[in-house]
């Protein structure tokens, strides 16, 4: 069993990644 705060930090990191991509796409 993973625990609950393992995968919300995952998945924070993971959205985290996204947005950074996002931004520096539209910035180019």
């Amino acid at each position: 069993m993973i625990p609950l705060s393992c995968y919300l930090v995952l998945s924070a990191i993971l959205f985290a990644c996204g947005v950074t991509g996002f931004l520096i796409k539209r910035n180019i």
